[in-house]
């Protein structure tokens, strides 16, 4: 997959995306996002992105989000609710395609500059269509 953005901009330390094709997300499919930060060390909460349109059949998405905190293997799993009970989509973006950000990390973790963090779908599902991007931010 093609790294499309990548840079640092305010309290953002990283931002990361990779695009999925309109064939879906299969269930094995990762997405490794190696962070470079601007400092060797950084401390700060790592956000989850998804793009989507209108074809998503759920309301959620659940995640597997593995990262090294300052040396210890960490694996979250992630319940993302992408819209209200009425089917209206949380995210910002034009009318039929969105963009839904959230925290993956409640407390502050820490990386380096060569850390990288890993994410998959596990959805009951082989197969997951209407996501474009999936994209990472680590913020301070």
């Amino acid at each position: 997959m093609v790294l499309v953005a990548a840079g640092c901009t305010g309290s953002h330390e990283f931002t990361g995306y990779r695009n999925i094709g309109p064939e879906g997300w299969s269930y094995g499919d990762r997405f490794d996002f190696n962070v470079g930060l601007a400092d060797s060390v950084s401390t700060g909460h790592i956000l989850l992105s998804v793009t989507h349109d209108n074809s998503y059949e759920y309301s959620n998405i659940w995640f597997e989000v593995s990262y090294d905190d300052g040396g210890r293997e960490c694996v979250d799993t992630v319940n993302l609710t992408m819209c209200d009970a009425l089917g209206n989509w949380y995210g910002k973006g034009l009318p039929g395609h969105y963009q839904f950000t959230d925290t993956v990390t409640r407390h502050p973790v820490t990386l380096t500059d060569s850390s990288r963090v890993t994410v998959r779908h596990i959805m009951r599902v082989d197969t997951i269509r209407g996501i474009s991007q999936i994209g990472i931010e680590f913020k301070k």
